[in-house]
């Protein structure tokens, strides 16, 4: 059995809390509240039904909540980003 490293648990907890820190905060504190509340309700429904695809989402409203980082609402405002930026050319070029 392999025996636990303290200093290397400790080293991978400063990597992951960093790595969370690093994300980028775009979602408000009620929309938090609202994600980790909706998380834990979900996650006592999947373990009750034994749902996969709801623990699945469980996890996801929970990591929403506990970060405020959205990767969906990212995701929506790089396009958003790049739409505009297409518009802007196109505009530009316009005589």
């Amino acid at each position: 059995m392999p025996t636990i490293n303290k200093e290397q648990i400790e080293e991978n907890f400063r990597v992951f809390k960093d790595w969370v820190n690093g994300l980028e905060k775009n979602v408000g504190l009620n929309e938090r509240m609202f994600s980790v509340l909706s998380g834990a309700l979900l996650l006592a429904s999947a373990r009750s039904s034994g749902s996969f695809s709801t623990g699945l989402m469980a996890g996801y409203m929970l990591f929403r909540g506990a970060t405020g980082h959205c990767p969906v609402i990212s995701g929506l405002q790089q396009m958003e980003e790049k739409a505009a930026g297409k518009l802007e050319k196109a505009a530009a070029q316009k005589p």
